[in-house]
């Protein structure tokens, strides 16, 4: 509805949410329901459970403090276990039936833009945690945010930083992960190598 959509506008004035001064976001005393989703279980649990982990201890945190303008904020978790298909399933129940009004997740850019899809229709303000991929900000979503930088940011410092400091350095191999992040890591690496003068002599 209209109504909804203006009041997640204006909360989107409040995403630097969780640690920004007390805001008086709404005339409501309703708690602000946040949504956060990632892989809690399977392969990649190890970041799904940090990225609980520190969105609960802010949360707490800034609970503490008084939540934003008077109003707690409640957690609503779910666990994605890194599957796309998941991943929008779920955003799709945060933003009808928990009718959250931001949404932390996932980790990985697969999870994380099959979730923006969802989340942009719902008009959802949505922060993407670990996701490195270039096209998850390049889509023209103007709901979807990333707290990380992005895998070819992340490559060209590495290039930059092996030919300032290590010039003599000239023939590299990589091994990677045979998945988004490892293969667009690679790729990326080797063709900004390359205009470093760099060879690549092997990819596994």
């Amino acid at each position: 509805t209209h109504a909804m959509s203006l009041h997640r506008r204006t909360l989107l004035a409040a995403v630097p949410a969780l640690a920004a001064p007390a805001l008086a976001v709404a005339q409501s005393r309703d708690p602000i329901r946040v949504g956060a989703l990632g892989p809690y279980s399977g392969s990649a649990a190890a970041f799904g459970q940090s990225m609980r982990e520190s969105i609960d201890i802010v949360t707490e945190a800034r609970n503490r403090a008084g939540g934003i303008g008077g109003r707690r904020i409640e957690l609503v978790h779910a666990d994605d276990g890194g599957r796309p298909e998941e991943a929008a399933t779920i955003a799709r129940r945060f933003a009808t039936r928990d009718r959250v009004v931001l949404a932390f997740g996932s980790v990985s850019s697969p999870a994380s833009l099959s979730a923006s899809q969802v989340f942009r229709d719902e008009e959802v303000p949505q922060i993407v945690i670990t996701a490195t991929a270039q096209r998850l900000t390049r889509l023209g979503n103007e709901w979807i945010f990333r707290s990380t930088v992005p895998d070819r940011k992340q490559v060209s410092d590495l290039v930059d930083f092996i030919a300032e400091k290590h010039s003599r350095a000239r023939r590299f191999a990589t091994i990677c992960v045979n998945d988004d992040f490892g293969r667009g890591g690679v790729e990326a690496f080797g063709e900004m190598a390359r205009a470093k003068g760099i060879t690549i002599v092997g990819e596994e």
